[in-house]
């Protein structure tokens, strides 16, 4: 389906989050099938897509220069991602993206 050099970028909901993921499965039926930060890069690798060449990156939602209150919500999502990686952290696990949304670009 892809040719060599071939990308392909996706937006998805990201499961890594407990606290977004659970709600926003419920609400957007669109979604049966959530993924973290792991899960999407091994689906992809094994899609045929070179390791090395997958990136997972966080979605950021704020635009600091229209709404000013987004600065706050900025403050709040740093604050809520270093208590979340710090709980995930506790139970072994190794997430660092906990945003709302995951973009993934992978190259074949």
């Amino acid at each position: 389906m892809f040719e060599p050099g071939g990308v392909i970028l996706i937006k998805t909901m990201n499961a890594g989050n407990g606290i977004l993921a659970t709600t926003t499965l419920y609400t957007d039926l669109t979604h049966k099938t959530m993924f973290d930060e792991f899960s999407l890069k091994e689906i992809l690798v094994q899609a045929g897509f070179h390791f090395q060449k997958v990136r997972i990156k966080k979605s950021n939602l704020y635009c600091f220069y229209t709404n000013p209150f987004n600065y706050v919500a900025w403050c709040a999502e740093i604050f809520s991602s270093l208590m979340l990686r710090f709980y995930f952290l506790l139970h072994n696990k190794k997430n660092k993206i906990f945003t709302k949304n995951i973009i993934a670009v992978a190259r074949k």
